[in-house]
């Protein structure tokens, strides 16, 4: 396990929004915000730390891809800050060959300083532990001088041993506290025996992980189930009421219909507002005037990359086209500094109201 840094995800550029209208893609973009798949999940027990040009800082709200802060960041890093317990082994030799023996030393990490952890990274805490632990070269000269039928006195002095060493040379890993727990020395035969205790423990932890994982996702699909499709929910629950006599098939093919209808309804007050659009379109100039308003709703919605009919560029139109009510707006004021294109009046957003 690669505690307690659990990943690091490196930003890319920044992209923008795409912007929709009825359904399609238009030309113009919303705000700038950091790619979703760059996001991490920051789960309970959990923090994430953003690294900007000048620091590296706590991230203690939920990590939005719009959030100003992400989008001047360069990485952020997800950092486990729960209490870890863990072990290290350290095997022995003793007086003899046949003299094997294993230190078990139990410890319990917490992290302390999450911004320094993700500034320096490094490697996991079990293997610096392991190589700290190793590193002492008493604890092998201590073990040469006992044999297995002397294990209470050797268990004594390591425990001391491996103590004292750590008060010596204090365990440092930068935002991170360790603190030593209880000290083993097992024989071969104890330590196959602890082995099979542990893996029975991790085998239990690992059953109760999935059922918890079974439950979350039973939670989540009926979530997805209430909050779906509503003739689909409609259906399923029709079918259960028949299942236990709660309603008849009448019932159910009443249903149907009526959800059938209001299908079709919504789908005819869609496609009427499409063609209004269109048609606002065509008025605009934005695409040529012969066009079919039906015609050219299938190409601006079924088409992946919407394509105006004709390629020459909308119509500019002269003084002559320009309709009485803007030409009076204009010579009642002559001095307006108004922008607005005299070539449209009220008359001409009545399709899109």
């Amino acid at each position: 396990m690669s505690y307690p840094i659990v990943e690091t995800r490196t930003f890319t550029e920044t992209v923008r929004a795409d912007v929709t209208l009825l359904g399609i893609r238009t030309p113009f973009r919303g705000r700038r915000m950091r790619r979703r798949e760059e996001i991490p999940e920051v789960p309970s027990g959990h923090v994430a730390v953003v690294r900007l040009p000048e620091e590296y800082t706590l991230f203690e709200r939920a990590l939005d891809p719009e959030d100003e802060t992400l989008l001047r960041a360069l990485s952020v890093t997800v950092i486990d800050i729960r209490d870890f317990p863990g072990e290290v082994r350290v095997h022995l030799s003793g007086r003899t060959g046949a003299d094997k023996f294993t230190v078990l030393i139990a410890f319990t990490c917490r992290v302390s300083d999450p911004e320094t952890v993700a500034q320096r990274g490094g490697r996991g805490v079990e293997a610096f532990l392991t190589n700290y632990f190793r590193g002492n070269p008493e604890l092998q000269n201590l073990a040469s001088d006992y044999d297995s039928g002397q294990m209470g006195v050797l268990r004594r002095i390591i425990s001391a041993e491996v103590r004292a060493f750590a008060q010596m040379i204090p365990i440092e890993i930068p935002g991170v506290e360790v603190s030593i727990g209880a000290i083993e020395v097992l024989t071969p035969g104890e330590l196959e025996t602890h082995d099979i205790a542990l893996r029975d423990q991790e085998r239990r932890h690992e059953l109760r992980s999935k059922e918890t994982a079974f439950q979350r996702s039973e939670a989540r699909s009926m979530h997805e189930f209430i909050d779906g499709d509503p003739a689909y929910v409609a259906r399923r629950i029709a079918l259960l009421g028949v299942q236990h006599g709660a309603v008849t098939m009448t019932d159910v093919i009443e249903i149907q219909h009526k959800l059938a209808d209001e299908a079709r309804e919504s789908l005819r007050a869609q496609q009427d507002l499409r063609v209004q659009f269109a048609t606002a379109l065509v008025q605009r100039g934005f695409f040529d005037r012969t066009s079919d308003a039906l015609q050219l709703v299938e190409q601006l919605w079924d088409a992946e990359s919407p394509k105006p009919i004709s390629d020459r560029p909308p119509p500019i139109r002269t003084e002559s086209e320009v309709p009485a009510s803007g030409a009076r707006s204009i010579a009642q004021d002559p001095n307006s500094n108004s922008t607005a294109d005299p070539g449209f009046d009220d008359s001409d957003y009545e399709d899109l109201s």
